[in-house]
């Protein structure tokens, strides 16, 4: 979320309306919230994948919410679609770029002023990778030193080994991803060997059932099944560092009972990255 959120940020996050966890409840207890959490509300929610701890116990994680239960979500050359239409991005959204220049020092100074404290050379002299907002890397181009500006993607259908659902029978990447329905619950999802790479952590991690497997058939609490019920409702999220971002397109959906609330408000904010200074101009600043 680096540029919406900075690390040395101190976040004011709305629990309450969603449903606050309390301290003395046991794992998945909560207060009945009277919100949900919407289309591009930051959301703050338990790391999913950290299932050998308690809910309560894991850390915290803050990024976009692009896709609600029940929503299809599609990435195709980076561009995001959320039921086949275009999701507008944040201001704050970056990729990474591939830079040609021809003035190294210069380079250096663009990204001081910028504050670009991510990437930078990549392979050889005068060939730079940087993450960046679009508008940042169209001024680019102005530049005298600059060669080129390309957008640094991943071919269409070569899968990375990291990528959700990290099996051959889906050639998605970061950059080509779906399209895929977010679960909602009560949603009835056929299972078989092509759609259980999908669903097999839901059914066991995050709605308890045990599940195997036996030749081409599937079982569920022992009880051969084609068919499976989704218990509780996910939520499909991104990080706006869209290129240096663990998020939904690695590990999945959210489940419901893992969210904590919307993040709302930087109250405070330190860098730390040399010594300590305070960053004044965030206090107080509204996340959009």
């Amino acid at each position: 979320m680096e540029r919406s959120v900075y690390t040395g940020d101190f976040i004011l996050v709305f629990k309450l309306p969603y449903g606050a966890q309390l301290p003395f409840l046991p794992d998945g207890w909560r207060l009945p919230g009277w919100k949900t959490i919407q289309h591009n509300d930051v959301m703050v929610f338990h790391y999913p994948m950290s299932s050998e701890i308690s809910l309560k116990d894991r850390p915290n994680f803050l990024k976009r919410c692009i896709g609600l239960p029940g929503d299809t979500i599609n990435i195709e050359r980076k561009a995001v679609y959320c039921n086949g239409q275009p999701v507008s991005a944040s201001t704050q959204v970056q990729h990474n770029y591939l830079i040609q220049v021809t003035d190294d020092a210069q380079m250096e100074t663009f990204c001081q002023r910028h504050r670009i404290t991510e990437g930078g050379r990549y392979e050889k002299p005068d060939n730079w990778r940087l993450p960046l907002p679009q508008p940042l890397a169209d001024s680019l181009h102005q530049l005298s030193f600059v060669s080129s500006v390309e957008l640094s993607l991943a071919a269409p259908g070569t899968q990375r080994e990291i990528s959700f659902p990290s099996h051959p029978n889906f050639g998605w990447n970061t950059d080509y991803f779906g399209p895929v329905k977010v679960p909602q619950k009560g949603d009835t999802v056929v299972l078989s060997l092509n759609t259980l790479p999908l669903y097999e952590r839901i059914i066991q991690r995050y709605e308890g059932h045990h599940l195997n497997r036996s030749m081409d058939s599937i079982f569920v609490d022992d009880q051969w099944s084609e068919h499976y019920v989704i218990e509780q409702d996910y939520y499909f999220v991104l990080g706006d560092n869209r290129d240096n971002s663990g998020d939904s397109r690695y590990w999945g959906f959210v489940p419901a009972d893992h969210v904590v609330g919307k993040a709302s408000m930087v109250l405070f904010s330190g860098d730390r990255s040399e010594g300590f200074s305070f960053r004044s101009h965030r206090w107080f600043k509204a996340i959009h």
